[in-house]
């Protein structure tokens, strides 16, 4: 939309612009002229069970001064979408995407969003299908600074394909894309990748796990198994080509 309006529980409304957005997590961080606002207490991410209350707030079709609607749930997983999405059973769909997932005190467990089971924004045909996402509160705090400051909220991108017969531990590399990140550090096709800034990769999936936690321009540091020995290669992640 060209204009953005934040209307607050008192009534008062701001024009807003965007600071910043994840599109990984399919979130933006939007910025209004505002002081004393208050916020949430925020439940961190390691203290989030599956099995405990959540609750869906939304702010329905009807009008942006009508009370919140309240869905009631559980937290059903974590960790899902490659660990970037909370997972809940809590009815979630357009009225409540950008609203608050909250425990039974009020805390901040996430911000619902629209991810469906693959990578793709949720169809109609979701909704009602007992699960829904958001992204931990713990984890928008975190890399607000981030896109707040104008970087690169794209997920990183190493450049290498894997030798799929490789039984492991660790991911033996194929090829490695050129004009990638991955060729600009020196990885070649046969290195082994053991572990992503000391902890350790035992197979493909941990590895792209790990990787899509980073960011385009983050620095990683990879332990590889070359000949016989292992090397210490720090990376730089590119975008995605």
């Amino acid at each position: 939309p060209r204009i953005l309006t934040v209307i607050l529980a008192d009534g008062r409304e701001f024009t807003a612009k965007v600071a910043g957005r994840d599109d990984a997590r399919m979130i933006a961080l939007l910025e209004i002229e505002a002081e004393g606002l208050p916020t949430p207490e925020v439940v961190p991410v390691a203290d989030i069970e599956p099995g405990i209350w959540a609750l869906a707030l939304g702010r329905t079709f009807s009008g942006p001064r009508e009370p919140p609607t309240v869905n009631l749930g559980i937290i059903s997983a974590k960790g899902r979408h490659d660990g970037k999405a909370l997972q809940t059973d809590a009815s979630v769909n357009p009225s409540n995407y950008g609203g608050p997932l909250v425990d039974v005190r009020g805390r901040g467990l996430g911000i619902i969003v629209p991810y469906s089971e693959g990578d793709q924004e949720a169809g109609v045909g979701f909704y009602d299908s007992g699960i829904g996402f958001a992204i931990p509160l713990e984890d928008v705090l975190a890399i607000a600074p981030r896109i707040a400051g104008g970087k690169s909220a794209a997920p990183g991108f190493l450049g290498v394909q894997s030798d799929q017969a490789f039984a492991g531990p660790g991911v033996r590399i194929s090829q490695v894309l050129p004009d990638t990140a991955a060729a600009r550090a020196g990885l070649a096709a046969g290195d082994v990748v053991l572990s992503v800034d000391g902890v350790a990769v035992p197979d493909l999936a941990s590895l792209q796990k790990t990787l899509k936690q980073k960011f385009q321009g983050d620095k990683i540091r990879l332990t590889v198994h070359r000949g016989d020995e292992d090397l210490e290669i720090e990376v730089e992640l590119g975008a995605r080509p």
